[in-house]
């Protein structure tokens, strides 16, 4: 249980930066916000996520390897279950971060006339 907390604790300036985040996104959405805010709220949650899930996954994967009993190939599989997850929406949350900058910010070529 140490371990949860002293993670959590090194991780509070990141939880924060993305609790920020999240609330500036969902004020901006609450304010007639479209698509890009949209995607703004889904990143920062996402990554939020991850965020509280990286320490709790690595201790689920310290106790599964200091099981008794539990092999190379036992921890393998264990390691990628929690990783490969970990890393999708790690993924899928930066996705949505570009994809709501790129759109918000894309640069339209004014019409010569």
């Amino acid at each position: 249980m140490d371990d949860i907390t002293s993670s959590l604790i090194r991780m509070i300036p990141l939880l924060l930066v993305w609790v920020i985040g999240l609330v500036l996104s969902i004020k901006m959405l609450r304010r007639g916000g479209t698509k890009p805010e949209k995607l703004l709220v889904a990143g920062c949650s996402l990554i939020f996520l991850k965020t509280i899930l990286s320490p709790l996954s690595t201790i689920l994967v310290d106790i599964w390897v200091n099981q008794e009993g539990a092999g190379i190939a036992s921890i393998g599989r264990m390691m990628f279950l929690v990783s490969v997850p970990r890393m999708i929406i790690s993924l899928a949350g930066f996705i949505c971060l570009v994809l709501a900058f790129w759109i918000k910010f894309k640069i339209k070529k004014p019409e010569l006339t």
